[in-house]
């Protein structure tokens, strides 16, 4: 039962993940609380560990920015990085961050 509150660790090894995503109430915790900054350390480390991404979400403010940046997260969500956005604002956001090429 992925998802659930007890994980069987023959399930988690079967998974092969390539990303663990860590829940929104921790990195609010996390400022609060040692045992939620511990807990979002350790979940970095072992989707390190098993070459897999981490990715937070729920960054809201610059100090939630970072800390997750301090624990060795390298993704994250939330309005702290980038408001919700439409497709359209997200395609031309996008076009508009690419550099045309130089010519000779």
């Amino acid at each position: 039962r992925v998802g659930a509150s007890a994980v069987d660790a023959r399930a988690i090894q079967s998974l092969a993940p390539y990303m663990l995503v860590i829940d929104r109430s921790l990195i609010w915790e996390m400022l609060h609380s040692k045992t939620s900054a511990l807990t979002v350390q350790w979940l970095v480390d072992l989707a390190g560990e098993a070459g897999a991404t981490a990715l937070a979400k729920g960054i809201e403010t610059d100090e939630q920015l970072r800390l997750a940046k301090h624990y060795g997260c390298t993704q994250g969500q939330g309005s702290a990085i980038a408001r919700a956005m439409d497709e359209k604002d997200l395609v031309f956001r996008w076009l508009s961050s690419i550099e045309a090429p130089s010519t000779l």
